[in-house]
């Protein structure tokens, strides 16, 4: 996303905007509730739609990116970059939609609906709960993945092996 992009952004489902890293306590809601939802990200140093800045240190970065993993569990690791906009440093932290819902900020499940962060509904969790026993590493996404990293040899042999089992006879 380039500089117009995230300026004509308004809060939504996925963008959240905070003053300064002051307010990092309040994005860890919205952090949890973009890992329950679809994912999303906050920017430190955008107030209202304008551009404010932020101070930006290595030590910043570090720091916001340890509270996430320590505040919310099961663990995460968020993408947390500094960005040069109109001449002023933003931090943004982007997280992706959570593999292993549900997501618990201090013991506490939150969703994102709209620019707000309501708790999770016990039936709702439930529902995060039950899908999560579901899943199995075999029907997950990999993004990254391609053609060149398929076992062919593995594919070819199990494929002969279920036709000889089940289709021959």
């Amino acid at each position: 996303m380039d500089t117009k992009e995230i300026i004509e952004k308004e809060e939504s489902e996925t963008t959240e905007f905070k003053k300064s890293t002051a307010q990092l306590e309040k994005a860890l809601k919205s952090i949890c509730g973009f890992l329950n939802h679809r994912g999303g990200a906050v920017y430190f140093g955008i107030d209202n739609g304008k551009v404010v800045g932020q101070e930006v240190s290595d030590s910043t970065l570090k720091s916001i990116s340890q509270k996430i993993r320590q505040k919310i569990k099961p663990e995460i690791t968020p993408e947390v970059k500094a960005l040069e906009l109109l001449g002023k440093r933003v931090i943004e932290v982007t997280v992706k939609e959570g593999g292993n819902k549900p997501y618990y900020l201090m013991g506490i499940a939150y969703k994102r609906v709209g620019t707000e962060n309501p708790i999770v509904s016990p039936e709702e969790l439930e529902k995060l709960i039950l899908n999560k026993k579901s899943g199995y590493w075999d029907g997950q996404t990999c993004e990254d993945a391609t053609l060149e990293d398929i076992d062919w040899e593995f594919v070819k042999e199990d494929f002969i092996y279920l036709y000889e089992k089940h289709l021959k006879k």
